[in-house]
């Protein structure tokens, strides 16, 4: 149709780059961070909103004020666990990417199925996972995870 119009010469390539990639993450991954984000909107009490309504707020202050706030740990839970399963991502990224376009996890199987470099594979392995250990170790410590250990003992 665009091409019909006159507004582009020639067909848009929607395959085999980095924005097909990039937009296959984000229809694969949305729902998760939807979901966390749903799930942390839904446990605010409404009656803090209606009560900084009550004493003066306007409805984006009280959402800067109360809403955000208490909707981090779902927002940051979301922003976690979508980064985990971005990192480790194979298909997505080998299904509608190049090969020049490669996420880590494809990396890592080539650098061992193609190139038979296991050593080094292994390698990136474990830098691939203790770099996803310290983003988790970083959201334990600043999103509360404690508390809810804490709540489990006693």
């Amino acid at each position: 149709a665009l091409l019909k119009m006159g507004i582009i010469s020639e067909p848009l390539p929607m395959l085999y780059n980095e924005g097909a990639v990039i937009l296959g993450l984000l229809h694969f991954l949305l729902p998760y961070m939807i979901l966390n984000v749903y799930v942390s909107l839904e446990g605010i009490d409404r009656t803090l909103i209606a009560a900084a309504r009550s004493m003066g707020c306007t409805s984006a202050q009280a959402f800067r004020e109360v809403t955000l706030p208490l909707s981090l740990p779902g927002l940051a839970a979301g922003l976690l666990l979508c980064f985990v399963l971005a990192a480790g991502s194979y298909v997505t990224p080998q299904l509608l990417g190049s090969g020049r376009d490669a996420l880590f996890g494809n990396l890592i199987y080539d650098t061992i199925m193609s190139e038979l470099n296991w050593p080094m594979g292994a390698t990136l392995s474990i830098v691939l996972f203790l770099v996803l250990g310290f983003f988790a170790a970083i959201y334990t410590r600043y999103m509360g995870m404690s508390q809810i250990v804490k709540g489990l003992g006693g």
